[in-house]
């Protein structure tokens, strides 16, 4: 198999089940933005960025280097800031009063604090 090289702003298609698929668009720090629509065939075109994001994940490379996820596009972003997945918290396994969040690679822990809704 061909080595890929992945680039932020890369499209993925991602299997759902053998008729269904997602598709997500890679980002710095190693995560992807979902894309909000669910897809029956590949479509001929990146999609539209008014179709936004339904969630963003942290995700490693493992699913697309092993054959498992295929680049289909690759759609630069419009600026530096939107390569970046918006902040997110995290709540710690072992003691759920402490939170975390994730800021353009910086973390930022919190304690004894509940996340902003």
């Amino acid at each position: 198999m061909k080595k890929q090289r992945l680039k932020v702003g890369d499209i993925v298609q991602i299997p759902l089940n053998e008729m269904r698929f997602a598709l997500g668009r890679l980002m710095k720090d190693s995560n992807i933005g979902i894309y909000n629509f669910i897809y029956s065939t590949s479509p001929s075109s990146p999609p539209d960025d008014s179709l936004g994001f339904k969630f963003f994940q942290g995700v490693f490379d493992t699913n697309i280097k092993n054959g498992l996820w295929s680049i289909l596009f690759h759609k630069p972003f419009l600026n530096t800031n939107e390569e970046w997945a918006p902040p997110q918290y995290m709540q710690d396994i072992l003691d759920s009063s402490q939170y975390s969040i994730t800021i353009k690679e910086k973390l930022f822990l919190q304690q004894n604090k509940k996340p902003l809704e």
